[in-house]
């Protein structure tokens, strides 16, 4: 199982990511989190999407990671949920591991698994 990770930023919104039906989503808060905009979903919209994280970078971008069987997706959305058309594989996991992502100093994303 997986709770739902989220990040809280300097003016109080919330990015969280989750899974339901096998598709990977995230969304953002307004600030104060009071409410949430539209969720997201992955751009592929294939089954067996899990253990999905979203991290946002400076620029104003999010990177959203998932696992697909064993193969680490991500794709980049704009911070309205426009999808930036840059997605990609960045590997095998091995064994039952999960990917993760963090944010350079630079704003640079890297997923780490």
């Amino acid at each position: 199982m997986q709770g739902v990770p989220f990040r809280v930023d300097g003016q109080g919104r919330v990015l969280i990511s989750w899974m339901s039906r096998q598709r990977a989503y995230w969304s953002v808060s307004e600030a104060g989190a009071k409410r949430f905009r539209a969720r997201v979903a992955s751009p592929d919209g294939k089954p067996d999407e899990a253990f999905p994280i979203a991290v946002a970078n400076p620029q104003g971008e999010i990177l959203l990671v998932w696992k697909q069987g064993k193969t680490v997706h991500w794709a980049v959305y704009h911070a309205d949920g426009r999808f930036t058309g840059q997605r990609g594989r960045a590997g095998e996991l091995p064994g039952n591991n999960k990917p993760t992502a963090v944010v350079g100093a630079d704003g640079t994303f890297y997923v780490v698994f």
